[in-house]
């Protein structure tokens, strides 16, 4: 009886231990950190555990400015890119998030103007989702800021709810310089 006592009272021991061990772990959680993406003027604050890509594209004009996601990117071979972050998109899980931004080049007068002003917080279109060219499925959103256009096609899981306020939010956090178009 003894001998039981003592191997209940390691094995409690030993599973203190590695319960002490996972709780110091989960509190060093990732933190949302700032996305900075090189020669474009643009900035972004990046929710704990996601994901970004400065290119997943062979797109030139639009330029590609950046994509975010609540699940890793797999950046594509030259082989197998096209035009829009399609296997991103094809491979987005029932919970997850995406967003890919790019910007026009051709900044002057009507092209900037018939992009309505940033909004003051991003929101999911009304309409339905839909194929887009270069984009497989979902919602668009286009916006001016500081003499700039830009263009985000969103895309979501079936059961991206979180995710997909989460994702809304670090739209809302995100900063454009008037400069820095180039690239």
């Amino acid at each position: 009886m003894t001998l039981s006592w003592a191997c209940a009272l390691a094995v409690l021991v030993a599973v203190s231990g590695c319960a002490g061990d996972a709780a110091v772990k989960s509190s060093a959680a990732p933190r949302e950190r700032r996305a900075t993406f090189a020669r474009t003027g643009i900035s972004i604050t990046v929710p704990a555990g996601w994901h970004t890509a400065a290119r997943l594209t062979t797109l030139s004009e639009p330029r590609e400015r950046f994509t975010i996601a609540s699940y890793p990117l797999r950046i594509a071979t030259r082989a197998n890119r096209d035009c829009g972050p399609t296997l991103a998109v094809e491979r987005i899980p029932p919970d997850g998030a995406l967003a890919f931004a790019f910007e026009y080049a051709d900044n002057r007068g009507a092209r900037v103007r018939a992009f309505p002003d940033r909004p003051a917080h991003f929101g999911m279109p009304i309409v339905p989702a839909a194929s887009y060219d270069c984009f497989p499925r979902g919602w668009l959103v286009r916006f001016r800021e500081r003499g700039r256009a830009f263009q985000i096609m969103i895309a979501l899981g079936p059961r991206s709810g979180r995710n997909r306020a989460v994702l809304l939010r670090a739209l809302d956090s995100i900063k454009i310089d008037a400069t820095g178009n180039e690239g």
